[in-house]
């Protein structure tokens, strides 16, 4: 990844950031690069020798029922995750497989069909309640997600408690935020990722070390200030 943050493009990305993205609390001041490169080395290291992840957890809905949904997710390195779902009578509630930004999914009683990035799939929960969510959002759960992607822009902000950094994209010779992250200070982990422009938003809560790494062990995701659903890891295991 390569991070441009001579003082032309501080300033420029900083005038951005503070018109488009609004901040839980004021920045104090942009980092140097010098600053920057152990942060994200930090931040990204123990990530890059992943080779994938499997996660146990239940699904949480937001309101409607307080049944909860138990899943396995399946991350494999660079981009595929594979989601499965087992209803309480043994059978497959929903699947879904996502590699790159298409997915193909199957849900109960639905049968099979697939879609790229933007499509809007209904997850169910148990009879009459769901929610709606478009499935590249799954491979947002991991809070390192898209730290690692090439050619992005990162800005990063000092806080009194927090990192912010924000990662840009650019197209056409114009830099849009793609991704912002809270990292928290001391135990150098992330509390809070939005991805933009999508409006998602995605909490990350009592992170527990494995290993090297630090893993949220509950997820809230968010959607325009709304509350989708909350993941509870039960457990995990790293494939290196």
């Amino acid at each position: 990844m390569r991070y441009y943050l001579n003082s032309i493009v501080i300033i420029f990305l900083s005038l951005i950031t503070y018109a488009c993205i609004r901040s839980p609390v004021e920045p104090v001041r942009v980092k140097t690069l010098r600053e920057v490169k152990p942060i994200l080395q930090e931040l990204q290291g123990p990530w890059k020798r992943v080779k994938g992840l499997r996660i146990y957890a239940d699904i949480i809905p937001a309101k409607g029922t307080k049944t909860s949904i138990p899943v396995s997710i399946v991350y494999k390195h660079p981009d595929t995750v594979r989601v499965v779902a087992i209803s309480t009578t043994g059978f497959p509630l929903f699947r879904i497989n996502i590699t790159n930004s298409t997915f193909s999914a199957y849900m109960a009683g639905k049968g099979k069909y697939s879609g790229s990035k933007g499509d809007l799939i209904r997850i169910p929960l148990r009879q009459g309640f769901y929610f709606l969510i478009d499935p590249l959002v799954i491979k947002e759960l991991l809070p390192f997600y898209g730290l690692n992607e090439k050619d992005r822009f990162i800005l990063v902000e000092e806080t009194k408690g927090y990192y912010l950094l924000t990662q840009f994209v650019s197209h056409q010779e114009i830099l849009f935020p793609a991704r912002k992250w809270w990292v928290q200070k001391g135990g150098v982990y992330i509390t809070r990722k939005e991805i933009f422009p999508s409006s998602y938003a995605i909490l990350y809560s009592n992170p527990q070390r494995a290993g090297s790494l630090w893993m949220p062990m509950e997820i809230t995701v968010q959607k325009e200030g709304k509350t989708l659903f909350k993941l509870k890891i039960e457990s995990l295991h790293r494939d290196n």
